[in-house]
This record gives C-alpha cells, sequence and structure tokens, in this order.
C-alpha cells in the first residue's frame, strides 16, 4: 500500500527507540553510561577545555588550534550586542511572559536580521556563533524590562561564561564560579536526538534557515516535558524544606503514581554521566556559598529515590543546585539550557542540511474504514 514504509504494522510511539539518521555529533553510550561530542568524553572535555573551544568542536568537527581558540572567542565576543530594534520589540512584550516566550520571540526576531537564508555551512557556522553570543544578551534585555529596569551591557575582554554569569545572576566574574559556569554550559551543550534537536532538524530538513530551526528547538525544549525540570527540582526542595521530609513525600508520590522530577531520561537506563560532574561542582559551590543546608537535601532525595526505584538523577537535578549557588534566577535555569544547548542544535542543524532528506514520517490509520456520505436531502 505504501512502497516506502518499512513497515506498515508496528508503531513506535514517539519514535521510541527508532534510529532516525546518522549523526557524528554526539553519541550516547547507555550501555557504558559515557557521553561523548565528536568522540571526546564529556567528563575529558569538561577538565581539560573551555566552553568557547567546545562551540568550536561541535560547529566545526575539531579541537581547535590555539589561534582558532582565540578567533573563536573574539567572535563571541563581538556578537553579544542586539540590534536596537530587537530590544525593542523584547520591551514591547508583557512583563508576565516567561522567560522561553521571550527568548523564542528573540530569537524569531533576530533571523530578519541575517539578511541572507543561506544555508552554506561556513554562513550557518557564523550565524550560530552570533546567536549563541546573543541569547544571554536577550535574557538580560527581558529581565531588565519585567523590572522595569535598563537592561547591563555585555562584557568586553571576558569569556563567555563571566559574561553569562554578569548578564544572568549579576556576578562580578570569580574564577571559581566562572569556572562552575563553564562546565554547566559545556554539560548541556548537546544530548542526541532529543524532542528539541530533532524539531530543530525537522525545521530545517524543509531548506528553511537557522533562526527557523533555533526557534522551534526553543519552542520544544520549553514543554514541561522537556526543559523545565532544573527549576521543578529546586521548587520542590524549597518545598519540602528539611531533609527529614523527604522520605514521606517520596512515599506519597510513588503511591500516586506521580513522576518526580531530575530523575530518569529517555536514552540513559544508568546514572547521567554529566550528573555526576554536577554533583561535584554542585558540592563544591555549596560549600563556597554556605548552600550546603540546601544541597544535603539534594544529597537526601538521591538516596531515598536509589532506595525506593530505579531512577538515577538526570543533568536536570544537580544543575539546580549549581545554577542557584551562582545566583541565577529560578525561572532562568531553563534560559541557560538554551545558552548552551544551542551550540548544540546548530551543529544537527548544520548536519541535517549537509546531508538533507525532508522528514516526513507516516503515521498509522486507525480511524473509520471507508463510509459513504449518508443521504442528507431529507
Amino acid at each position: 500500500k505504501h512502497a516506502d514504509l518499512v513497515t506498515t504494522t508496528e508503531v513506535h510511539k514517539g519514535l521510541k527507540g527508532v534510529l532516525v539518521d546518522n549523526t557524528a555529533v554526539c553519541e550516547i553510550d547507555d550501555v557504558n553510561s559515557l557521553l561523548r561530542y565528536r568522540g571526546y568524553d564529556i567528563t575529558e572535555l569538561i577538565a581539560q577545555t573551555s566552553f568557547e573551544e567546545i562551540v568550536y568542536l561541535l560547529l566545526w568537527g575539531e579541537l581547535p588550534t590555539a589561534g582558532q581558540r582565540k578567533d573563536i572567542e573574539q567572535q563571541l565576543e563581538d556578537g553579544r550586542r542586539l540590534p536596537a530594534e530587537v530590544v525593542k520589540i523584547i520591551q514591547l512584550l508583557p512583563r508576565e511572559t516567561t522567560p522561553m516566550a521571550a527568548l523564542r520571540t528573540a530569537i524569531s526576531a533576530l533571523g530578519c536580521f541575517e539578511g541572507s537564508l543561506d544555508l552554506a555551512t561556513p554562513k550557518l557556522r557564523a550565524a550560530a556563533v552570533r546567536l549563541t553570543a546573543q541569547v544571554p544578551t536577550i535574557l538580560n534585555t527581558f529581565m531588565a524590562h519585567r523590572r522595569g529596569h535598563q537592561p547591563a551591557e555585555p562584557l568586553r575582554g571576558h569569556r563567555h561564561s563571566e559574561n553569562v554569569l554578569h548578564l544572568l545572576a549579576g556576578r562580578a566574574p570569580d574564577p571559581d564560579e566562572s569556572r562552575a559556569m563553564d562546565g554547566v554550559l559545556a554539560i548541556h551543550a548537546d544530548h542526541e536526538f532529543n524532542a528539541s534537536c530533532f524539531s530543530a532538524r525537522v525545521t530545517v530538513s524543509t531548506l528553511s534557515d537557522l533562526h527557523s530551526a533555533i526557534t522551534s528547538g526553543v519552542g520544544t525544549l520549553s514543554g514541561s516535558l522537556h526543559g523545565g525540570a532544573n527549576e521543578r527540582v529546586l521548587e520542590l526542595v524549597e518545598k519540602l524544606g528539611t531533609p527529614e521530609a523527604v522520605e514521606p513525600f517520596i512515599e506519597q508520590a510513588i503511591g500516586r503514581k506521580e513522576k518526580i522530577s531530575g530523575f530518569g531520561q529517555r536514552g540513559c537506563r544508568y546514572e547521567d554521566p554529566r550528573a555526576l560532574i554536577l554533583r561535584g561542582m554542585a558540592e563544591e559551590l555549596a560549600s563556597k556559598t554556605n548552600n550546603t543546608k540546601q544541597f544535603e537535601m539534594f544529597i537526601r532525595l538521591n538516596e531515598i529515590m536509589r532506595k525506593r526505584t530505579t531512577l538515577w538523577p538526570n543533568v536536570d537535578f544537580y544543575s539546580a543546585s549549581v545554577l542557584n549557588s551562582l545566583g541565577v534566577p529560578t525561572d532562568i535555569f531553563t534560559p541557560v539550557f538554551v545558552c548552551s544547548r544551542i551550540v548544540g542544535w546548530s551543529a544537527h542543524v548544520i548536519e541535517q542540511v549537509e546531508s538533507n532528506v525532508i522528514i516526513r514520517p507516516k503515521g498509522l490509520y486507525n480511524g473509520h474504514a471507508y463510509r459513504p456520505i449518508p443521504d442528507r436531502r431529507s
């Protein structure tokens, strides 16, 4: 009936377990609990490289030379400002707009200032670096707008993570905190064909443009089943208040078959290697910022969940503690995700365009069989 279908009898809801394409950007090794960008282990990358180097790795395919690293650092620094018209658009939004909606709107508007929708790889890379630099500025502009303040000026002469801390947490660059933010950005840069990445690839598979694809990614990430879990983890910790309240809460939640944010993730059967890295960062920052009591809540939640379920903490769990210790407002946690993941999305957009086939799956029809229209003349 449909010659191009692999099967007409088996449906994979949510495309679970379906291989839809090849990718050289990111590998999730579920058997060994490893994550690799372009073949490099995430733990080694965090220890030995900067976020700027990971931007280059994901977009160009190799780690940069010293000269290339300096060039990408300069491109990110030069790209931080927004067109005045986009600032005005952000300032026209209702102040109760969610940060993710504001981000989606501003990124879409920025696409109108690109001039060319050229899908050549060098053009896509340049636009991706520029957009990566602009996202923290967008967020700061919106945060200032909803408070009735003037936006802060992006930093000059500072690394990307330092600028992100300055714009989103109002922090002066501190070596330890900047290093932690650098790690957070690196850890969130990509995670293979997750929902937001796939939506970006679907969009550009029609040969649209980078900004349309990234807007699709932001819109997908904003849904409660994808982004936002780190915000809900912190809200839960603050609601419970004390370690003694954790076990009764989990017992009741399990009894009601409720999902507990920050645990379990499709594509990660065992412990997420990113969560292990973030746990160490969270403990160090909690000690530095006198936030140890809150960190003890995270440890207790993990202990009880490991005792009562087979679920491991995912990337959102300890990132909530890290971002809170860094002074990032809770409803900016998911937008911080975008500050990083925009690089991975862009790398996948480039990969999709370079060997493009429009993404157009089929659905297995299970409605009525043919039925004639009844006589309605009477």
